[in-house]
């Protein structure tokens, strides 16, 4: 897929110091084009929300991205790594060499993206339960929502200490199944 990127730098309060960046299709003559970074003001980037399948927020000011979000049809298209390499070549222009980290409070997806992307790898701080609700997985099969294999995700996280059934949450598909899971999953703990 070819994508095209708008940048938008905060406004408000923390003006200049939380960037958006999305991730947006280009059209079938390949308009804007490909790798195109727009920079646009929120007014303006507001009336192209409908059209992003994905999106990075970063504070410019730490330096650490604090979310990573893809449409879930459009997971496993690269989106996600497209995203992180053209923000943190975006940052480090901006910054005069200075490199984007991405968060320690991750979900499962998104700490296998930060193991994939990142070399070294950051370390995991939190991992919190996936954000997805069930609203938007429609077209989106199930290796779009979860990690291929959720046995080895539990085997891997056994060294937070929480329970299999607990983490077993973390990689459920959405967020309405991994609050049932969490829930019952403390439950069992109690």
């Amino acid at each position: 897929m070819n994508l095209y990127f708008v940048h938008v730098a905060g406004t408000g309060p923390e003006s200049g110091r939380v960037h958006e960046f999305l991730a947006l299709p280009c059209d079938e003559q390949e308009r804007p084009g490909v790798g195109v970074v727009v920079e646009m003001g929120v007014f303006a980037a507001r009336q192209i929300l409908d059209q992003q399948i994905g999106a990075i927020r970063w504070h410019q000011d730490q330096g650490v991205v604090s979310g990573i979000y893809v449409a879930p049809r459009m997971r496993r298209q690269r989106v996600a790594t497209a995203l992180w390499r053209t923000a943190c070549n975006l940052y480090t222009m901006s910054t005069g060499g200075r490199a984007l980290r991405i968060s320690g409070r991750r979900t499962v997806l998104g700490d296998l993206l930060a193991r994939r992307v990142c070399d070294p790898p950051p370390p995991l701080g939190e991992l919190v339960l996936p954000m997805t609700p069930r609203s938007e997985i429609d077209g989106a099969e199930q290796r779009q929502l979860a990690p291929d294999d959720v046995e080895e995700a539990v085997r891997h996280y056994r060294y937070l200490g929480v329970s299999a059934q607990m983490l077993r949450a973390y990689c459920a598909p959405t967020a309405d199944q991994a609050w049932i899971q969490h829930s019952s999953a403390r439950r069992g703990q109690s």
